[in-house]
């Protein structure tokens, strides 16, 4: 998994690009916004495609009830987080 402030500004950034022909997803393809003020989508989260853990993940990004003083007093950006299920190992 891969996740963070990416900077990208929209998923067709070569690193994007390079990440996924590894074989991640992007989570937030959809490009949604998770700056404050803002419809900049830089945060994201990378699962490996092909394992079973993250089949049922997705992004979600936690919007404040009140964007300014979330920004002033915590961050310019909104936190993600996402869902991995826990399995027996299968290895």
């Amino acid at each position: 998994m891969i996740l963070g402030d990416t900077n990208f500004l929209r998923g067709y950034k070569k690193a994007a690009e390079v990440i996924t022909e590894y074989g991640f997803d992007d989570l937030n393809e959809s490009e949604t916004g998770t700056f404050v003020g803002g419809r900049s989508p830089f945060d994201r989260i990378f699962i490996p495609f092909d394992q079973q853990e993250f089949k049922y993940s997705r992004q979600y990004i936690m919007v404040s009830a009140n964007p300014d003083d979330h920004d002033r007093w915590l961050s310019d950006h909104y936190l993600i987080k996402t869902v991995v299920k826990i399995r027996t190992d299968d290895d």
